[in-house]
């Protein structure tokens, strides 16, 4: 029983860490102009979903699952959205009529990000699922 405390603890600590890699990306990129890319670009974030793939087995069937789960759902998402709005309004970049538009996804994707990074971490810290 206080081997599996301690690997929860462990785990804990281990989950605690991939998001606050997340966060130290996007407050990396929150000096610059492209916060939607923070997930995508940030060295911290890649680092946070090696580790998140190096040990989601290991959380299975705990509460601390949900966690690995809502941060890789997390940069799946992002990814797709920066993807989607760069096909979707690149062309329109390309004619020179909507770099602010563009940016001003990125920066959407981005806040959004940032919540889902903020609600799972305040959630791992109050014992929640997020």
């Amino acid at each position: 029983m206080a081997d599996s405390d301690a690997q929860q603890r462990s785990l804990h600590r281990w989950v605690q860490a991939m998001y606050g890699l997340h966060a130290l990306a996007l407050v990396s990129v929150l000096a610059g102009a492209f916060l939607g890319l923070a997930l995508l670009f940030a060295l911290p974030s890649a680092v946070a979903v090696l580790m998140n793939l190096l040990r989601v087995r290991s959380a299975r069937g705990s509460t601390l699952h949900t966690h690995f789960l809502w941060q890789q759902r997390s940069v799946g998402y992002t990814v797709l959205a920066v993807v989607a709005a760069t096909l979707a309004l690149g062309p329109v970049v390309l004619l020179g009529v909507g770099s602010t538009v563009l940016l001003s996804a990125y920066g959407a994707i981005g806040l959004w990000a940032a919540w889902r990074i903020g609600t799972g971490w305040l959630a791992l810290r109050d014992g929640h699922t997020p």
